[in-house]
């Protein structure tokens, strides 16, 4: 007695090795040498072990192991010898996939808040491999804005392994795809959608100055300010205090964000230490594109302006040399024209001579 006789591994990935049991009982009374011969199937060589002998009564055990790095749909028939004369088979089946990793996120979006106020921002990225192999990845990005740390690296079977993706304001765009493909993976690997929210904050301080006027030593003294969003999109803003002699100046919040069009109280404490003439000042500061992105951007417009003039002058060239064209065409059907009117009035005279003759 022997089986399985269908072994079926089911849906299995590439480059890992996956092992189904075969057995043989012996219901003789002696001895029995059984071999399988799997070193002629490419995948299931390295199926152990190749023979044994199984004493009466006995279940002998043959590991089949399949290995391959190619996608496809196996059968295969895998025969087995009793004694060197009597040979049987069976049937090995499976669906080979290419090795895949799931991804915590296939869409990252990189927005400024309180606690991130300078770039570059950083998210974190998880992969997690549910394959029994290890997992070899390597990411790629269609912008340099965005970055993977670190591009390659492999994850543990069954296991997950944690990347940094890094936006660079000022190096590209504001969106842009991630892809990663595996060793043993799918031809086209999975992509993240990445986008960066880059806000243009226009705020305004109604108050110009503060005056505290006279205020004892050590007993701090609060006036308010107003701080509005004055333009179209949301603001992340911070106060930056300068410093004060002989006390203490300080800001509640010192920083936040704005809707667009609102309006918020800022609480301006003074603490003074010593009697003196104290003079300061507080300086918002709200995120909006780069200087060097805004010189990147009119260089680009010069650039398209350029072009879009070459391509006028072209045009202009091309209908100019298709004029000319047109009315030399003209002109030679003109000259035909004429030469057909002469060649018709010289008929008429030829048959009014012979006509007199006779």
């Amino acid at each position: 007695m022997a089986g399985p006789q269908h072994l079926n591994f089911g849906t299995v990935c590439t480059l890992a090795s996956h092992t189904r049991g075969f057995a043989v009982r012996n219901t003789l009374k002696n001895c029995i040498l059984v071999t399988v011969n799997a070193g002629g199937v490419e995948e299931l060589n390295q199926s152990h072990p190749t023979s044994q002998v199984i004493p009466p009564g006995c279940v002998g055990g043959f590991g089949i192991t399949l290995c391959t790095n190619t996608v496809q749909t196996l059968r295969r028939t895998l025969q087995y010898t009793i004694n060197g004369q009597h040979t049987y088979s069976f049937e090995v089946a499976a669906n080979v996939c290419p090795v895949s990793v799931n991804l915590s996120k296939e869409d990252i979006e990189f927005r400024y808040n309180v606690d991130n106020w300078d770039a570059p921002l950083e998210e974190r990225l998880v992969m997690f491999n549910q394959n029994n192999h290890l997992a070899e990845f390597r990411w790629e990005s269609t912008n340099p804005a965005f970055e993977v740390t670190p591009r390659n690296g492999s994850i543990p079977k069954r296991g997950s392994f944690t990347v940094t993706v890094t936006w660079w304001p000022t190096k590209g765009p504001v969106d842009g795809w991630l892809t990663v493909t595996l060793k043993g993976g799918a031809a086209v690997g999975r992509k993240v959608k990445c986008r960066g929210e880059i806000l243009e904050g226009k705020c305004a301080i109604k108050e110009r100055k503060v005056d505290f006027g006279i205020i004892p030593v050590r007993m701090p003294q609060h006036k308010l300010l107003t701080l509005k969003n004055t333009g179209r999109s949301d603001a992340v803003f911070q106060a930056a205090v300068g410093e004060l002699n002989g006390g203490k100046l300080s800001c509640i919040p010192n920083c936040g964000r704005l809707a667009a069009g609102s309006a918020q109280e800022l609480e301006v404490v003074l603490d003074a230490h010593e009697p003196n003439a104290c003079e300061s000042f507080i300086q918002k500061q709200q995120q909006q594109q780069k200087k060097k992105k805004k010189k990147k951007k009119k260089k680009q417009k010069k650039k398209k302006k350029k072009q879009k003039q070459k391509q006028k002058q072209k045009k202009k060239k091309q209908q100019q040399q298709q004029k000319k064209k047109k009315k030399k065409k003209e002109e030679e059907e003109e000259e035909e024209e004429e030469e057909e009117e002469e060649e018709e009035e010289e008929v008429p005279k030829i048959s009014s001579s012979s006509s007199s003759s006779s």
